[in-house]
């Protein structure tokens, strides 16, 4: 018991650490220029705090933002092509560049 007490304390400061990025990051210029963006970071935030059974596939489905863009059917892109922000020093975010649940470098 003691074992999956501090995985599940773990897991959790992990979540808080990159909800608090994601608050940096919002406060950012970048997060106002970059919405669709800033949109699959949520995206990645919310589908990795999920229990695995409420997984559609046993885990959560993880996107970096050109994977995302790739996604959405040709007749509905958007007239100018969404660009991957530049993150705040020191923070890192899953769907841009590398981040320990995806890596997007």
């Amino acid at each position: 018991m003691q074992g999956s007490q501090s995985a599940c304390s773990d897991s959790l400061t992990l979540e808080v650490a990159d909800v608090r990025a994601y608050h940096q990051y919002l406060n950012s210029t970048e997060a106002l220029e970059n919405v669709f963006s800033t949109t699959v970071i949520l995206h990645n935030l919310v589908s990795s705090s999920l229990a695995t059974e409420y997984q559609r596939q046993e885990s959560p489905v993880l996107l970096c933002v050109e994977q995302a863009l790739a996604l959405i059917p040709a007749d509905m892109q958007p007239a100018h092509k969404p660009t991957v922000p530049t993150l705040p020093e020191g923070v890192q975010l899953p769907g841009v560049g590398f981040h320990r649940l995806i890596d997007c470098s």
